[in-house]
């Protein structure tokens, strides 16, 4: 399980310095867009990079634990249902686009919108264009059920009984 953790936190940490640091820093550069000076707009944001990124966290340890990895270069052999991800299919993705909210309530701009828009896009259509279609490959009919009873996006609070 060590070994999934760490290889997911790896290939995550590369991720994220391009589209949750590069990038960003890129538009606040380019855009000119200087930090909110209401400090209660910045506690937000902050709190929202600190929640995304355990839920980050704790997604890639659930992920661990069904032997799985955030990298298509090493799949899972069993489809992660439980903890987080018996609550939103995609925990990493939620908690990439909550870190990105967080940096717009610090650096707010329409071009850090239109990040967070165009970022929301391009995940949402590799889930549907790569991801799911693998997993359906992969996990046929199991995956089926668990997309019917899992939300994509939105957290389920209520477990299915």
């Amino acid at each position: 399980m060590l070994k999934e953790f760490l290889i997911s936190l790896f290939h995550s940490l590369l991720w994220s310095i391009i589209f949750l640091i590069l990038i960003p820093y890129t538009i606040v550069k380019i855009f000119n867009v200087n930090r909110t000076e209401n400090i209660y707009t910045e506690i937000i944001g902050f709190l929202l990079i600190l929640l995304g990124s355990l839920i980050c966290l704790k997604a890639m340890y659930d992920l661990a634990k069904e032997r799985g990895t955030t990298t298509l270069l090493k799949r899972s052999k069993r489809l992660a249902k439980r903890g987080i991800y018996g609550r939103v299919r995609n925990p990493i993705y939620v908690g990439v686009l909550i870190i990105l909210a967080g940096i717009f309530f610090i650096y707010p701009s329409i071009a850090t919108f239109i990040y967070i828009i165009l970022m929301f896009t391009g995940l949402h259509l590799w889930l549907v264009k790569v991801e799911e279609p693998l997993l359906r490959r992969e996990f046929g009919k199991e995956f089926e059920e668990y997309k019917r009873d899992v939300p994509r996006w939105f957290c389920k609070f209520k477990k299915s009984s």
